[in-house]
Order: C-alpha cells, then sequence, then structure tokens
C-alpha cells in the first residue's frame, strides 16, 4: 500500500512542485559518429534521426543547434568554427560536426 501511493499520489505531486512531469528523465544516448547522409537539415545516424535547427532569436546564444527528433532530446548549440563546420558537446565529450554537401561527418576530437 505504502509503494502504491508513492508512486500514485507523492511523485507526481513531487514533480509538478519541480516543474517536471512524472516520468521524464533525461534519456543518456551515445552520440554517433562517422558520415552520414544530409537531407536539408536531417540526417540519419545509425537509425537515430537528428536535425540542425537555427534559432529564432540569438542573444548570446550561438545561431544553431542540435537535436535527436524521435525521442525528442535537445543535444548541444553548435558553435561554428568555420562556415560549414561547428563544435559541440555531449555527455562532456567534444565533437566535430562538418557539412560536405549532401553529407554530414560528425567526429569526436
Amino acid at each position: 500500500m505504502v509503494f502504491y501511493c508513492f508512486f500514485t499520489v507523492f511523485l507526481p505531486v513531487f514533480c509538478m512542485l519541480r516543474g517536471k512531469r512524472a516520468g521524464s528523465l533525461k534519456v543518456r544516448f551515445e552520440m554517433r559518429t562517422g558520415e552520414f547522409d544530409l537531407e536539408g537539415n536531417v540526417f540519419l545516424a545509425e537509425g537515430e534521426k537528428y536535425a540542425i535547427k537555427e534559432r529564432r532569436k540569438v542573444k548570446g546564444k550561438p545561431k544553431f543547434y542540435l537535436i535527436r527528433c524521435e525521442p525528442f532530446q535537445y543535444v548541444s548549440s553548435l558553435f561554428q568554427v568555420d562556415p560549414e563546420e561547428f563544435r559541440f558537446d555531449h555527455e562532456k565529450r567534444l565533437y566535430s560536426l562538418k557539412k560536405k554537401g549532401n553529407k554530414v561527418a560528425i567526429r569526436e576530437l
């Protein structure tokens, strides 16, 4: 009975007070490296769909950022090094993202 009450009553209320939905945990994933086909600003890396997005309002943040589409997760801001090359960090690791025509190359630095 105590176990049941915790998950049905106390946990949802606690999460609501903290501004989070019950069950919304940050999912950790390994960043895929290699060369992938780029269609517009979307690419598929080993079955995972990623998108390079552009911020509408740029105030002290980089213009571009990377997201994983399904399930949705913000990955990182993209710091521009060259017109077609960016740096970003994920899970305390530094990566390079380079656009080459209709390809995108991601490598760990």
